[in-house]
């Protein structure tokens, strides 16, 4: 399930291994990987409100569309061409083109694009302004050619035909305008030097030439037709141009993606809450020792299959951290209140009791304590009252059944030593020579003894505690313990050299990483009356 390694000895946690150098290509592959598994793993928490936005933004582009108005494109073509009638009269060009046919067309198309051409449709087009007509008019090229499209929208098609023409047939005057222009300048030129002559050098060969050149010049300037042509005219359309349903729905579902990818990074930045088990090892640089799902809803006294698998997961992981190192007394602690932490402690001493280990639960949160609501009939007396030396402690253990499944016919008992009376100072004891005394007499007589302590974060009462024990456990709650919490919480296990096992996941969804052994439990077993089950997980006992 996870990688055991033993993080217990000063050694190991000071020396880890040094990763094997890669290739760069290799890790940048890798932290690209890492990434995208990480926004996928948040878009897959986040999909409810990934879903929410992709249909929201999605339906709206659609309901926008289907409600709005229907409009009407008509497209008028221009071609651009130059006849060459000054070649053909000068045997040189006149007027001068552009050698670069690029730059020609994107000269066409922003002439054919000026202001001066709706100002001259516009007083053509009674009703409709300089602006209402450039609103409505669209110029853009038809890919490598020398077409250019007008394409004008109305709401009514005969009018988008009509405004299409009528910008089309005015540039070509305009164009044709300004060409005339320029060859009227030269007329004018001509008749000038035509005038200094006189009637009698008129008679002269270059009188008679200046003539010649006149007559050329007018045959042009009426030939003129500004290099633009109407290769067709702009018909009233029959079908609309929008609005388009389909198109607004593929749009609006990209951009709803779009969106749902930006609301739940910003969602998972603005949260933090600890979202999945493998952020909680990363943040306590331990391994995750077991992931406990939430309650199936199988009864306030019993644990599902799958909880009790993973329960004695925890148990067979801790067994790891044996093998070098003696570990008698666990403490179970957490960030914050509500995180399951006694559930996780009361149900680890029941695994181990099923395993044959002699175990006690100690009730050390004497600010707040818990088990009470979970077992039955505790006595009135604990570990304040032995702490305070009012009571010994064979008289305030109790006992409890650690048949705490349905899934199995493995019984066994463990023993419970309750919060007690609540005292008014709850951190002197815990860090009293009494209650080292006791937990080295709990050590001596069982093979295990957990202690359920308040938050390390809300009080400092565990403190004292931490450095008594042979391990720590550390609980999170999945959707529910805040990042800054738990870090608070680790750093303060480093800062006092707290010997921390490893983390366990509360509250996982689904139950996923113990289907497998829950397999194996999916039948019930009879239970006697008198066996029945004291407790179960299913609740959230910490406070």
């Amino acid at each position: 399930m996870v990688p055991m390694v033993d993080y217990s000895s000063p050694a190991a946690t000071s020396s880890r291994s040094t990763p094997i150098s890669a290739p760069h290509a290799s890790a940048d592959d890798s932290a690209q990987s890492s990434s995208l598994q990480t926004v996928l793993r948040i878009l897959r928490r986040r999909r409810t409100l990934v879903l929410a936005c992709v249909a929201l933004v999605a339906l709206t582009s659609v309901v926008s569309s289907v409600t709005s108005t229907k409009e009407y494109t008509a497209t008028a073509t221009l071609y651009f061409r130059d006849p060459g009638f000054d070649q053909r009269l000068f045997d040189s060009s006149y007027l001068a083109p552009s050698r670069d046919p690029a730059r020609e067309a994107a000269t066409n198309l922003r002439l054919a694009s000026l202001k001066v051409v709706a100002e001259r449709a516009s007083r053509k087009l009674s009703g409709l302004t300089v602006d209402e007509i450039e609103s409505k008019v669209k110029v853009q090229g038809a890919g490598q050619s020398d077409l250019v499209e007008v394409a004008a929208t109305d709401q009514s098609p005969v009018l988008a035909a009509k405004i299409a023409n009528r910008w089309a047939t005015e540039y070509i005057a305009f164009r044709q305008a300004a060409d005339r222009s320029k060859i009227r300048e030269a007329q004018g030129l001509v008749a000038s030097e035509l005038a200094q002559l006189g009637p009698e050098g008129r008679q002269t060969a270059r009188g008679r030439s200046l003539q010649d050149r006149g007559e050329q010049l007018q045959i042009l300037a009426s030939l003129q037709t500004g290099n633009a042509e109407l290769a067709q005219a702009a018909s009233p359309p029959t079908s609309a141009s929008s609005p388009r349903p389909v198109r607004a729905a593929i749009l609006g579902l990209v951009g709803g993606i779009f969106l749902a990818v930006i609301a739940a990074l910003a969602a998972e930045r603005l949260d933090r809450r600890i979202r999945d088990e493998n952020e909680l090892g990363e943040l306590a640089e331990r391994p995750v020792l077991a992931a406990i799902p939430r309650s199936r809803g199988t009864g306030r006294d019993n644990l599902d299959p799958v909880q009790s698998e993973a329960f004695r997961m925890l148990r067979a992981n801790l067994r790891y951290f044996n093998v070098k190192q003696q570990i008698r007394t666990v403490v179970v602690t957490s960030a914050e209140r509500g995180d399951g932490k006694s559930t996780v402690a009361l149900n680890l001493a029941r695994a181990a009791a099923q395993t044959g280990t002699r175990t006690i639960l100690v009730e050390a949160d004497l600010r707040l304590p818990s088990l009470g609501n979970s077992l039955t009939n505790p006595v009135g007396y604990g570990l304040a009252d032995v702490l305070a030396g009012t009571q010994s402690l064979s008289s305030c253990i109790t006992q409890a059944s650690a048949w705490s499944s349905q899934d199995d016919g493995r019984a066994g008992t463990i023993d419970v030593l309750f919060a007690g009376s609540p005292p008014p100072n709850p951190a002197d004891l815990l860090e009293s020579e009494a209650l080292r005394a006791l937990l080295a007499e709990l050590a001596e007589e069982y093979g295990l003894v957990v202690i359920d302590t308040p938050p390390t974060v809300v009080v400092a009462d565990a403190v004292p505690l931490l450095a008594e024990v042979d391990g720590v456990i550390a609980v999170g709650r999945l959707n529910g313990t805040h990042r800054d919490a738990f870090a608070r919480a680790i750093l303060q296990l480093r800062n006092l050299n707290a010997p921390l096992l490893g983390v366990v996941a509360n509250f996982v969804s689904g139950g996923d990483a113990y289907t497998y052994g829950g397999a194996y439990y999916q039948q019930p077993v009879p239970q006697a009356e008198s066996e029945r089950p004291l407790s179960g997980a299913g609740k959230d006992l910490s406070s």
